[in-house]
């Protein structure tokens, strides 16, 4: 379960990041403080485990049915390393033993297990202990305190060349009728498979848990990572009309009172409903249009509202190249292009500097020495340089 929390903590670490990628900022932030936590403590968890596994836990029950079924075998103290760690202030120890099991030939074993300051003297090379043997395979061992019965004087393990390193025995921890205490998904080879498959689950679930309250945005970056228009110049040709569909899909509607379009991010001015007065700001990055709360500057009448269908957003990216090759100004990464109705100048009109006019498109290309300003016509058409500095 430790492990599969672990697994969980590092797949919400993971969305995290993938959040990031898809302009979620709190995306990293969330992942890596949550994910990392569980992770970090999972882990711990792990530690202490694997150093409590040192600690045998054998009932009275259980050790009468091993002796009763013949269960019984003698080990003899062939070295003893403490390994550092220590479990309620008692050492955890490295013994290897020359094991005379009950049945078979005998060999040599090596077990890690909580050795109490006060028995250190009882495990030193050459003494002698009765040992319980539980398991199939009989690696889970328990030194039992008892007085030897029939006690042999000497363990004689087989020579093997190259010689063998020891076996590795378990201290056994087995309910009283005998049973080991296994994990649920086993510790062996055949288990493999399964445990890794609920390992991959965990990831996937803590992932998704991290994802679901970002569901939409997900979905958005998916399609546009399938498409590989996510990180793509929205200045470009092709990427507006992603752009207008996926504010209408938000907003509910395809008008706009201004829209500023940069390398990465879109900005729109939209009214709360078509033909409404109220407006709110929306941002488009990496796919998703993020609501952004009332504009901070409301539009004087809803006559300032434009329909996104009547600009020619393909024709954008190819008017700034000729701008560009105009006035000798590269095109860089913090050109911004802006899209509204033009302010009326007929100092007769009711409507005098009011943004009532036709939509047009804006730019201004600039380097370190100068700046060039164009406008054109929402199709596109009538590309000018209106000033130069």
């Amino acid at each position: 379960m430790l492990r599969m929390m672990f697994f969980a903590g590092l797949g919400v670490v993971l969305a995290g990041i993938f959040l990031y990628y898809l302009g979620v900022d709190s995306g990293l932030g969330w992942g890596l403080g949550l994910g990392l936590n569980i992770s970090i403590f999972s882990a711990a968890f792990i530690a202490i485990g694997k150093a409590m596994t040192a600690g045998a836990v054998v009932p009275a029950e259980a050790l009468d049915a091993a002796r009763s079924q013949g269960r019984i075998g003698h080990a003899i103290v062939q070295s003893l390393s403490q390994t550092g760690t220590k479990i309620n202030d008692e050492p955890v120890c490295n013994i290897v033993i020359a094991v005379q099991p009950p049945h078979g030939q005998a060999f040599l074993g090596q077990i890690k297990m909580i050795v109490p300051l006060t028995h250190l003297g009882r495990y030193q090379p050459g003494e002698l202990h009765e040992v319980a043997f539980f398991g199939k395979d009989d690696t889970h061992v328990y030194f039992t305190g008892a007085p030897s019965v029939n006690p042999p004087h000497h363990i004689s393990v087989p020579t093997v060349m190259p010689p063998a390193a020891p076996l590795t025995l378990i201290p056994a921890k087995v309910n009283k009728q005998g049973k080991l205490y296994t994990p649920l998904l086993g510790t062996g080879r055949r288990g493999r498979p399964l445990r890794f498959l609920a390992y991959a689950s965990a990831l996937l679930i803590g992932a998704a848990l991290m994802l679901l309250p970002f569901q939409d945005r997900v979905l958005s970056g998916y399609a546009a990572l399938s498409q590989q228009r996510l990180t793509a110049d929205l200045r470009t040709e092709g990427q507006m009309k992603y752009v207008v569909d996926e504010l209408e899909r938000r907003a509910g509607h395809r008008n706009a009172v201004d829209i500023y379009i940069g390398n990465d991010r879109v900005m729109a001015s939209m009214p709360v409903t078509a033909g409404g007065q109220e407006t709110d700001d929306w941002w488009f990055s990496k796919a998703y249009a993020e609501h952004r709360g009332p504009a901070t500057i409301q539009p004087e009448s809803a006559r300032e509202q434009f329909s996104m269908d009547e600009v020619a957003w393909d024709s954008i990216w190819p008017a700034i190249e000729k701008g560009s090759e105009q006035s000798k100004i590269p095109v860089t990464d913090d050109l911004m292009v802006s899209v509204e109705r033009s302010t009326i100048n007929d100092v007769h009109s009711p409507d005098f500097i009011r943004s009532y006019g036709p939509v047009v498109v804006r730019f201004t290309l600039e380097d370190d020495y100068h700046q060039a300003f164009f406008v054109m016509d929402a199709q596109g058409k009538n590309l000018k340089m209106t000033g130069r500095e």
